[in-house]
């Protein structure tokens, strides 16, 4: 050859190629076992977090149900206190109206016994007045 008969070999030998082969095959199967595992954790994670989702969803429901049966009751109280209210309201009325009545008719048993007190006075002073004559 060209530089004195001593021969350069730039090329890897077939032993150093068939270890970094082996190596690079190692290499490979532990990433693929890692990948593997690393694929059924995120399984499992993305499974839990539809579970979550799901939970969450359904207390989402649960607490607009509750609101909107607290809306509920709570109008229903409301609507019961007013027609308690109505109710005191009318019999207030009935009270009233009854006061009114026996006031008036208070009044009117007044004038009538001013009227008859009138006219027994009249009478006793004319009974007087015959007696006082026939004596």
């Amino acid at each position: 050859t060209a530089t004195g008969g001593v021969r350069v070999s730039f090329l890897p030998s077939m032993s150093d190629l068939q270890t970094r082969f082996d190596e690079l095959s190692a290499d490979l199967q532990a990433n693929r076992n890692e990948l593997s595992s690393k694929t059924k954790q995120l399984v499992e994670l993305q499974n839990e977090v539809g579970s979550m989702q799901t939970q969450l969803m359904d207390k989402d429901r649960q607490i607009e149900q509750l609101r909107i049966s607290s809306k509920l009751n709570s109008q229903q109280r409301s609507d019961e206190m007013h027609l308690e209210i109505e109710a005191y309201k009318n019999q207030l009325q009935l009270r009233d109206a009854e006061k009114a009545e026996l006031y008036n008719n208070h009044m009117g048993l007044q004038r009538q016994y001013q009227q008859l007190k009138a006219s027994y006075d009249a009478l006793m002073f004319k009974s007087q007045q015959n007696d006082s004559q026939y004596q």
